[in-house]
């Protein structure tokens, strides 16, 4: 890459342990390319130092998928978030219930960056659950921001668990997983 300089640094050995393949292919169509500025994709890259080592991170703009799963004629897969659990259900063309289930996990006494990664790996689940039945998901609308204040003295373990309800991480985990996917 080039600093901002115009000074060129190779950094060997370097792996991506997520979408190597994906930096690959677009530093070699950066680099067939004729007209750049026309037919180019910016390459963004960062490197992070943390004084034992460093983080380096490359930043790739990606097209669209060409399918995307928006019908509902052969049902949908409805999602209802909850501190502890998702509740599944399969629902057909017709909208009636094919199956339900619920997927638990336990964020009690975790960090925040635990919960995420809770939430991340059970979203994951979820959303190759769509794939596998090939239907879009439905997801119910909060605002948890007036429950969550309307409680402060009221019983301790109730707003423990209100406090805990992470949804906003639930729904964004959800939805970019299912988009990276193709469903919607």
């Amino acid at each position: 890459f080039k600093t901002p300089e115009g000074k060129e640094i190779e950094i060997p050995n370097l792996h991506f342990p997520y979408g190597q393949e994906k930096v690959k292919s677009a530093i070699a169509t950066q680099n067939q390319c004729k007209n750049k500025k026309k037919d180019g994709q910016p390459i963004a890259w960062s490197i992070e130092d943390h004084g034992n080592y460093y983080i380096f991170k490359c930043i790739l703009t990606e097209k669209d998928k060409k399918y995307r799963n928006f019908s509902k004629s052969d049902g949908v897969i409805g999602i209802d978030c909850n501190v502890d659990h998702f509740a599944i259900s399969n629902i057909n063309g017709k909208g009636q219930l094919v199956s339900s289930w619920a997927q638990t996990f336990n964020i009690f006494g975790k960090t925040s960056g635990q919960i995420t990664k809770i939430i991340e790996a059970e979203a994951i689940q979820l959303v190759n659950v769509a794939e596998k039945l090939k239907k879009p998901i439905a997801m119910e609308k909060l605002d948890t921001t007036t429950s969550k204040a309307s409680h402060p003295y009221g019983n301790k373990k109730a707003n423990l668990r209100l406090s805990m309800f992470a949804y906003n991480k639930m729904t964004t985990a959800i939805k970019a997983r299912a988009e990276k996917i193709g469903i919607v």
